[in-house]
This record gives C-alpha cells, sequence and structure tokens, in this order.
C-alpha cells in the first residue's frame, strides 16, 4: 500500500472516529475512494480499527455492493430475488450483458462496466430493479435497460451529483408513469440504506 493511501484510508476511519460499529459507513467511504476494497486494505483497516481482519472481510464478501477486486467505471447489480425474476429481471439482465458483450460478474473489455446480480436492491415495490453505481433504479422495462445502457456507454452520468444526472432522472421518472400505474408520488430514486 502507498504511503498516500495508507494516509487516505487513516482519514476516512478518523472521520468516523475509529468506531469499528460504523464498519459500513467506512467500507461506503472506501468504495468511493478506490472502487473497491483491496486486501491490504482490509488489513489496514482491521488495524486502525482494531477487530479481526476476518470481520471486515466478511462484511465485505457479504454485500453485494462491496468489492475485493476492481470492477467496470459503472457497477450495474440487477436483483435476483423472485419478485424481480418473475416480473423478467433474467431477461433485462441478459439483453444487458449481451448489449455490452460480457458475461456476468465480469468487468467489459473496455473496463467501462462490470454488471452482477444482488439480492436487494431496496425497491422490492418497483421490480425490476437495479443499482448502477449503488443508484437505485426500479420499473425497469427493456427500453429503459437500453436507454441507461446508453447512458452508460456516454459515460453520463459520470458521478451521481453530476447535472447530467437529469436524462438518468428523467428515465427513472417515466417509470412513475408507466402502465403499471400511475404513483406521482413515488421517489424516483434512493439509496441502499447502509
Amino acid at each position: 500500500m502507498t504511503p498516500n493511501l495508507q494516509s487516505r484510508i487513516l482519514s476516512i476511519v478518523s472521520r468516523h472516529e475509529g468506531d469499528a460499529t460504523r464498519l459500513l459507513p467506512i467500507l461506503h467511504d472506501v468504495m468511493a475512494l478506490e472502487g473497491h476494497v483491496a486486501p491490504e486494505v482490509i488489513t489496514e483497516l482491521a488495524s486502525a480499527l482494531s477487530v479481526p481482519r476476518g470481520r471486515i472481510e466478511g462484511v465485505v464478501g457479504f454485500y453485494a455492493f462491496f468489492y475485493a477486486e476492481p470492477k467496470g467505471r459503472y457497477r450495474v447489480l440487477f436483483s435476483d430475488c423472485a419478485i424481480d425474476e418473475m416480473h423478467g429481471a433474467r431477461e433485462l439482465r441478459a439483453r444487458m450483458l449481451e448489449a455490452f458483450g460480457t458475461k456476468l460478474d465480469e468487468v467489459d473489455k473496455s473496463g467501462l462496466v462490470s454488471i452482477a446480480t444482488a439480492s436487494c436492491t431496496g425497491l422490492c415495490d418497483q421490480g425490476p430493479a437495479m443499482l448502477v453505481n449503488g443508484r437505485a433504479i426500479g420499473r425497469l422495462t427493456p427500453a429503459r435497460v437500453g436507454a441507461i445502457g446508453s447512458l452508460i456507454r456516454a459515460a453520463t452520468p459520470s458521478a451521481p451529483s453530476s447535472t447530467s444526472m437529469s436524462r438518468l432522472r428523467k428515465i427513472m421518472i417515466s417509470a412513475s408513469s408507466s402502465k403499471r400505474g400511475s404513483r406521482s408520488s413515488i421517489k424516483t430514486s434512493r439509496t441502499v440504506p447502509s
């Protein structure tokens, strides 16, 4: 581990007051910094938090939105819960995998996208659903998956706080008035609770 990375990891731990009960937010911060939680980072966190290394490995391995190795710049997680599967998630996932010429749990050749599954996206009532870099998108249709794929190819948005999120929000809002029922009070997105 480089001294710069070590300093940044220790800064994250310090922001969370070295409190091991804040492991999930600490790991979210590490993911935001590095895109994954490398083995040497796990070792550093274990030391800084005074917890067994296995505890951190277990948490990283348990949650689908934490990665121990580098993934694509855009990390797409399709829900694979039974309800989403009944609503066509498997077919939508296959469509996106084919569009990017990659396989499940692999990074495409360009390093742009990795596509995997998660048992929960936090949108059980809006399935089929996916997470794109932690941003939840529900009520997926073939057209919406195609539009999301186009946005990823165009590297838009480049970050969740980007002003170009408006295009993604339009896709998400269009779902609230889809043929599955119009509910104007539906939130257009939410992040996964920690």
